[in-house]
This record gives C-alpha cells, sequence and structure tokens, in this order.
C-alpha cells in the first residue's frame, strides 16, 4: 500500500499488531503506525454456505484504514493476483473497479486510488 506517498508492505511493516476473532469465528487483525499516523483493521475469509456443503474458490477481505490526521490523505492499494479470474473492488460501498484476470502478470493485478478523508476512515471491501 501506499499511503501519504509512503510505501509499506504490510507483510513487514514492525507496526503494532494484534489478532482476535470477531464472534470467535472470523480472524480480525489490526496494525497502528507507530506514530499514530494510520489505522488499519483487516478481516479476511473464505465464503460458505450456511450449512457448509457450498465452498466458493473465494477469498473476501475488508479493510478499514482510518485516518486521524488534521488532512486527507492519498491511498493506492496494490492487489494480488486472483485464480477465480476477477477482482470486486467496493470502496465505502460504491463498486469502484472489477478486473479481469491477466495471466501473465506477476505481482499486484492491479492497483486503485482513493482518498481518505482528514479525521475519518475508509472501507474498502474486495472479493477475488
Amino acid at each position: 500500500m501506499i499511503w501519504n506517498l509512503i510505501k509499506y508492505s504490510l507483510d513487514s511493516v514492525t507496526w503494532d499488531f494484534r489478532t482476535g476473532l470477531l464472534h470467535n469465528i472470523f480472524p480480525v487483525s489490526e496494525l497502528k503506525e507507530p506514530s499514530g499516523k494510520c489505522k488499519i483493521t483487516l478481516i479476511a475469509f473464505a465464503p460458505i454456505s450456511a450449512n457448509g456443503k457450498i465452498r466458493s474458490r473465494a477469498l473476501v477481505y475488508g479493510l478499514l484504514l482510518q485516518n486521524p490526521n488534521q488532512t486527507g490523505k492519498p491511498l493506492e492499494l496494490m492487489l494480488p493476483i486472483s485464480d477465480s479470474g476477477k477482482s470486486l473492488v467496493k470502496v465505502n460501498g460504491q463498486i469502484l473497479k472489477i478486473w479481469q484476470k491477466v495471466d501473465y502478470l506477476e505481482g499486484p493485478a492491479a492497483s486503485f486510488k482513493t482518498e481518505v478523508p482528514a479525521n475519518g476512515s475508509v472501507e474498502i471491501e474486495i472479493l477475488n
């Protein structure tokens, strides 16, 4: 992710980190930037039917990024390639992009940009 023009790799940052379970089912991770510049809450799960018999080949993840700063900050996220053939991204409930799988790409399949308002947050839902 690129936050306020600085690139961070969320799998290797040295931020404060804690994880737990939402309703004792869904893993939730929270990352806090040490100087208080941003806070990220991430939930990820593979969808299944209510009876557990239907298991989609998909991954759903949601990201809440909070900006405690007095000014809005630019945000760019890079998404991994999806095996399902498409990625759907919603920002604050509105569909932002739908990407088709591109077989020859390695690394992130696509990226998108948005703005996180001052003293606000942005909700990002991704279906891969």
